[in-house]
């Protein structure tokens, strides 16, 4: 192959290049336009939930810095939206104090909510001697002492929106619900058999997390090399992605001006 026809082999190369390029901004800009007409028609509002009451079985520290408790929480959830639908998945719920998570994760079972309904969990949540931070247990001390403990009830997971047959991506989803636990003679719960204890709370929770409306599964990535490009590592992100477009590489072969014998 001449220089001459090298050149112009590189001339293609790029025109492809330049039309594939193109072409992938013209159908993200049409993804992103159809994205935000979406989203200015549906309007769609974030799930609330709500705290209805939490049952103490045990609550009980010991020295050295160590918690054991034992928790059934009632939580509500809602789905505010008239024509969205909300995918719950991978939802675990557990119990933090002062920020240090005190009791192990319990998984919620994966659910479906359509246009206006509400759910209704009602997990067990526990740990068995669960070091505390020095610190966190002095205060937990002095709480228990004062007869009332401040826990936070946490739930973390993934959401999906459902709009029609449409499927968003998942997006991140935190819950965040305040519950007063007191104790002794101040005590507010209701005495139950096994030495438990029901507090009714009905304590609004405040949630977060991020929204995206990508179509499920859709996943782009585009490389482009000069040189071979080396085996993409197998994440577990592509893994878990059931459609994922991969353009792999466009290698454009340069002919430097002083070789006038054929490139590979």
């Amino acid at each position: 192959m001449s220089v001459k026809e090298c050149h112009h082999h590189k001339g293609k190369k790029h025109k492809v290049l330049k039309r594939i390029f193109w072409g992938i901004v013209i159908f993200a800009f049409i993804v992103l336009v159809t994205v935000l007409i979406i989203w200015a028609i549906l309007k769609p509002s974030k799930p609330t939930f709500i705290l209805q009451d939490v049952t103490v079985f045990g609550f009980n520290a010991t020295i050295p810095n160590l918690l054991t408790s034992s928790f059934q929480v009632t939580l509500s959830s809602r789905n505010p939206n008239d024509n969205i639908g909300i995918y719950y998945d991978r939802l675990s719920t557990y119990v933090t104090y002062r920020n240090q998570q005190v009791t192990y994760r319990t998984s919620i079972p994966p659910a479906y909510q359509g246009h206006k309904e509400e759910d209704v969990w009602s997990p067990f949540v526990y740990g068995n001697d669960v070091p505390v931070a020095p610190y966190n247990f002095l205060g937990l001390s002095q709480d228990q002492s004062n007869g009332n403990v401040l826990v936070i009830v946490k739930i973390d997971g993934k959401v999906r929106w459902k709009v029609g047959a449409f499927v968003s991506g998942h997006y991140n989803l935190y819950v965040r619900c305040p519950a007063f636990i007191t104790f002794g003679p101040r005590s507010t719960g209701i005495a139950l058999s096994n030495n438990a204890v029901k507090y009714q709370l009905v304590q609004r929770c405040t949630v977060g997390g991020m929204f995206t409306f990508l179509p499920h599964g859709m996943m782009v990535v585009i490389v482009f090399s000069q040189s071979p490009l080396p085996n993409l590592p197998t994440t577990d992100v592509v893994k878990n992605v059931p459609s994922c477009l991969l353009l792999r590489a466009i290698k454009i072969k340069l002919c430097p001006s002083q070789y006038k014998s054929a490139v590979d």
